[in-house]
């Protein structure tokens, strides 16, 4: 048994850590790491090593920063978050490559390189992918990467964009406080006014937009966008 996991543990070391199986892997392969934050890849911890081999088999987005700037390593699935910041992130400060959503994250990494597992659920941000901001929400967790001496190196993490969920369940809520709010109303301008008070709050749905409409005796409004719940006239 200790014959077994001594040869074991020297295939793990010597074997290449980027396969070229895929063209993912290829390009981490191909990658000029001994420029990067990370330095070369055979000065890499050999618990780093590890977890990076086990991310770049899982199928779930999965990812791994360390080093004193945090340099950023993550598998295939991962580029669905990053969208067009891929492939310039690989390697890159993890502040560097989400500089729009770091100051919500830099403390939880903190007491993640602490020793503490961090785990949050519908965790809102505002991302810049694409060439421009997107309201966006996820579920992830970070956990500490320890050497053989009990010392963090690193973290590792996972993560779900739970934003189509989050969106449809804030637009069902919306739609019943709203149908709470007009039920005993008949008034037309009335209706309108009290639907634009909801839909132009800040809590509400970024989908939802509002006009200001003047009308002698009231305050009225018009939301572009909910005309289908509550009609406006003219």
């Amino acid at each position: 048994m200790v014959a077994y996991h001594t040869c074991a543990r020297l295939t793990m070391i010597s074997a290449p850590l980027f396969s070229r199986a895929d063209a993912f892997r290829q390009r981490l392969a191909d990658h000029d790491w001994a420029a990067s934050v990370l330095g070369p890849v055979d000065t890499w911890p050999l618990a780093i090593r590890t977890v990076v081999r086990l991310m770049l088999d899982a199928k779930h987005p999965m990812f791994v920063f360390w080093g004193p700037r945090l340099g950023l390593l993550y598998n295939e699935a991962y580029t669905d978050f990053l969208q067009d910041k891929h492939p310039a992130a690989i390697g890159q400060p993890f502040s560097r490559v989400w500089p729009e959503i770091w100051p919500a994250l830099s403390p939880l990494i903190a007491r993640a390189l602490a020793g503490e597992s961090i785990y949050v659920e519908d965790m809102p941000f505002v991302m810049f992918r694409n060439g421009r901001d997107e309201q966006t929400w996820f579920t992830f967790s970070y956990s500490p990467i320890y050497d053989d001496g009990g010392r963090i190196v690193g973290l590792y993490g996972t993560g779900v964009d739970t934003t189509a969920r989050v969106t449809t369940e804030r637009r069902l809520a919306f739609q019943v406080r709203l149908g709470d709010e007009l039920r005993d109303l008949a008034d037309p301008y009335a209706i309108c006014a009290r639907t634009a008070a909801p839909c132009c709050a800040p809590s509400s749905l970024p989908a939802a937009s509002c006009s200001a409409k003047s009308r002698p005796t009231a305050n009225t409004g018009s939301c572009t966008r909910m005309r289908s719940m509550a009609p406006c006239p003219g």
